[in-house]
């Protein structure tokens, strides 16, 4: 007859213990819920940004190229038809009192850069020791030679556009310090169409008088 030693009940009681997993998988998902739970909420929240601002790229192509054409519908301005042009595309998204628009024109496209200058020390940005062309004769270095508006015949024009988005998991991006919204931007640069034969531009816009009549 086999008689068990005074540890010989505890150790069988303590194995048993330790091959018993039942409610491992609960204690588990209490774990791994949340933090799966954030990453979901996290990966709809970047891609609703990255298409948004998809939308937005594709609204100032559009948007610049509508411009350079020099055409405004009757009543309205030229700015005002363009920012009307990207608001709606963008009415989804964001309202338009959180967008700046704006549009500075150039004479060419080497003047989006500044004046030149001699980088003598190579950090990329002018310094007041160095040497540079003075463009518009103003004895002043420039690193800006645009001017706002949308330009006449054959200007350069830069369409700069930036819109706050509304979070769709305000919890989520508080955390990350978005509180406040997603910030997103598009830049297209374009040459404004040549006049036409008669030396108009802006052939094509609509006259108010006759849109009345």
């Amino acid at each position: 007859m086999k008689t068990l030693n005074r540890f010989g009940l505890a150790g069988r009681r303590s194995g048993m213990l330790a091959r018993d997993e039942r409610g491992v998988a609960s204690i588990e998902f209490v774990f791994a819920f949340p933090v799966t739970l954030m990453l979901i909420m996290g990966a709809i929240e970047f891609g609703y940004v990255m298409y948004a601002n998809s939308i937005l790229e594709g609204a100032v192509r559009e948007a610049s190229r509508r411009g350079s054409t020099g055409y405004a519908p009757c009543d309205i301005t030229r700015e005002e038809y363009i920012a009307a042009l990207v608001n709606s595309e963008m009415r989804e998204y964001a309202d338009e009192d959180r967008s700046t628009i704006t549009q500075t024109v150039y004479n060419s496209f080497s003047d989006i850069e500044g004046e030149p200058f001699t980088d003598e020390n190579g950090n990329g940005y002018w310094d007041t020791s160095e040497p540079f062309s003075d463009v518009n004769g103003n004895a002043e270095y420039d690193s800006n030679l645009g001017s706002a508006g949308l330009g006449d015949a054959g200007a350069i024009v830069v369409y700069e556009i930036e819109y706050t988005l509304d979070t769709m998991f305000d919890w989520l991006t508080s955390k990350i310090g978005v509180g406040d919204g997603w910030t997103i931007s598009a830049r297209a640069t374009v040459r404004n169409e040549p006049a036409a034969m008669d030396g108009s531009f802006g052939a094509d816009v609509e006259d108010c008088d006759l849109v009345e009549e």
